[in-house]
């Protein structure tokens, strides 16, 4: 851990998926970094990219966990907070009025984080703007499957494909409705085919709703096969994706980043909606590696810097993520079509203490077999929770300063 020199710029990054790219990126450009994590044991303190580590409360405090928070933005004096997960950003959307007042960000409106995170929602918000999305209905009594096969996912975001299941008949139909471990299930129309389908599209919006960055990618393997993290993917030029994700991203007015994921019906050859990610992406370092560094642009945005939109980028580069199956490796090299370039995203030589305790976690799980990642099992609290509460000044004590922090690099 390093003492934060003078005059340098200082960074908050809250935990999530790929919160250690970001951190990474953000190092490597000078600023001073202080990283807050729920996770126990946290193994991102051992991270050489790290300079100031804090370990918060549950977000089941949630109370607790924003006025510390507060409270270690404060005593830091980081100018900026980047939360990375759909939690940590949800919070902060729900807080910001108290939050802004130390640090700058760039997160959704808390409207257009609903949105995202309600399923049924969101293939509203596309139909409106001529999205193309499945047939889509609340799964509210086992009679109302019918046309198997037919998709029964949760109303509400879990995170890497949790509860979602392919049902071909009534028994199949009622099972599921009986185990209801996520909540309100969604039923779907079934796009037939195979991950080789899915279209993948990453953006980042300004305060204004503008698109500042764009990066289209297919995949080609994920894990598990019925939908969830990208194991094999390839960069792609695709502008009617492009299009689509931006289309319904500026209606809802969002802000910061995004990933807008798309199925491909072979029986009419337009792509669906299938969902919005709110947060970053696990293949995060394929569009830093093809020249869209989204941490570093996101930065740049909260300190409230403009700049062209960032369009280009290499097309066809490989990536493959290793994280907790180092089959999937072998899988990819023989499934994946012809690249200008392979990037293997497993271990950072650059950092080998946190590669090193990425290797040990990847180990327990094996062991274990517990396959699901740290990020996806914390213990967590409903985002709709989040979002409708209302917080109280004086109902956890934070004291808001009458002018805000400015930073020195920002314009306007």
């Amino acid at each position: 851990m390093e003492s934060k020199r003078a005059g340098q710029q200082s960074v908050f990054v809250l935990e999530g998926t790929r919160s250690d790219v970001v951190v990474r990126e953000l190092s490597k450009r000078g600023l001073h970094v202080s990283f807050g994590d729920i996770t126990r044991p946290p193994i991102n303190l051992v991270s050489r990219y790290i300079d100031d580590f804090v370990l918060l409360p549950n977000y089941q405090e949630i109370d607790e966990y924003v006025k510390i928070l507060y409270t270690q933005i404060a005593e830091l004096e980081s100018n900026t907070l980047i939360p990375c997960s759909t939690v940590t950003i949800g919070i902060v959307s729900s807080f910001s009025k108290y939050l802004k007042s130390i640090a700058d960000f760039l997160v959704p409106e808390p409207e257009a984080m609903s949105i995202a995170f309600d399923k049924l929602q969101c293939i509203k918000a596309a139909e409106k703007v001529g999205v193309p999305v499945p047939r889509t209905k609340e799964f509210v009594d086992p009679n109302d499957a019918e046309n198997f096969p037919q998709v029964v996912k949760p109303r509400f975001e879990t995170g890497a494909a949790r509860g979602f299941a392919l049902i071909r008949d009534e028994l199949d139909a009622e099972k599921v409705f009986s185990e209801k471990m996520f909540g309100p299930l969604l039923l779907q129309e079934y796009i037939p085919g195979s991950s080789r389908q899915m279209r993948c599209c990453d953006l980042l919006f300004d305060r204004l709703s503008r698109p500042k960055a764009v990066f289209t990618m297919r995949k080609y393997l994920e894990s598990p096969a019925t939908g969830g993290t990208t194991i094999w993917g390839v960069s792609s030029i695709d502008p009617e994706i492009a299009e689509l994700a931006t289309r319904l991203l500026s209606k809802i007015s969002w802000r910061g980043v995004a990933e807008v994921e798309f199925k491909v019906d072979p029986r009419d050859g337009q792509p669906k909606l299938m969902e919005i990610n709110p947060r970053f992406w696990a293949y995060l370092e394929l569009p830093i590696r093809c020249g869209v560094n989204f941490p570093l642009l996101l930065y740049k945005l909260c300190l409230g810097m403009d700049f062209d939109p960032v369009l280009s980028y290499l097309e066809g580069v490989g990536y493959i993520r290793l994280v907790g199956n180092p089959n999937n490796l072998f899988r990819g090299l023989l499934s994946v079509p012809h690249t200008r370039g392979l990037i293997i995203d497993w271990l950072d030589l650059e950092d080998p203490r946190l590669s090193m305790a990425k290797i040990l976690q990847s180990l327990r799980k094996i062991v274990t077999r517990n396959p699901v990642t740290d990020d996806e099992a914390r213990p967590g609290i409903s985002l709709q929770e989040i979002l409708r509460k209302q917080l109280q000044r004086n109902k956890i004590g934070i004291s808001v300063p009458k002018q805000k922090k400015t930073n020195p690099l920002a314009k306007g």
